[in-house]
């Protein structure tokens, strides 16, 4: 079992913490703010990790591989999501031609 007290343990969860408050932020000069340090976060985690993982061992190769198949697994999800937009938004043209057209019947 993981233990929580550990920095990577309580990185993780401040990020999802970091995350959930961005989501949750109405006012957007405060989200933006939230989103700067999330990425400035994100920039020095990046940095720690280049220097502290050694990159010639195999598990690096393999851990690098399933990042770069988990982005193109995000990245197919956006493309999912867009077309759901896309069929939410054709059938609220539906619901409009519908509405007309029972209008028109009234």
């Amino acid at each position: 079992m993981p233990n929580d007290a550990t920095l990577g343990a309580r990185l993780a969860t401040m990020m999802q913490d970091l995350s959930d408050a961005i989501d949750r932020t109405p006012d957007k000069a405060q989200r933006d703010q939230l989103l700067a340090k999330q990425d400035e976060i994100h920039a020095r985690l990046q940095t720690l990790i280049d220097k502290t993982v050694k990159q010639n061992i195999v598990e690096y190769q393999q851990a690098t591989a399933a990042v770069t198949q988990s982005i193109q697994a995000l990245k197919d999800t956006q493309q999912d999501i867009k077309r759901v937009a896309k069929a939410i938004d054709t059938l609220a043209q539906v619901v409009g031609a519908l509405t007309k057209l029972a209008g028109a019947l009234a």
